[in-house]
């Protein structure tokens, strides 16, 4: 993918496995041993904690965040 290209939606590799959430937008290939089966990542992080305080993905949080779990539990050991 050409710098600049990478979209908000991603693919997961058909060897990932059962992927247990995949986002809005994003998908999974499902048919093994092609090429084209191996994914895209994505261009900014998708979370729900975020998104549910009105962030979106490539929003900059940058300052006095610490890190936090999907479910949006500070990580307390992680640094500002």
């Amino acid at each position: 993918i050409a710098e600049g290209q990478l979209t908000n939606n991603g693919i997961f590799g058909s060897l990932t496995g059962t992927v247990p959430v995949i986002y809005p937008g994003d998908s999974q290939w499902t048919r093994e041993g092609t090429p084209s089966d191996s994914g895209r990542t994505i261009r900014c992080t998708k979370g729900v904690y975020w998104a549910e305080q009105g962030l979106g993905a490539c929003d900059d949080i940058s300052g006095n965040t610490k890190s936090r779990l999907p479910d949006g539990s500070l990580v307390t050991n992680t640094n500002s």
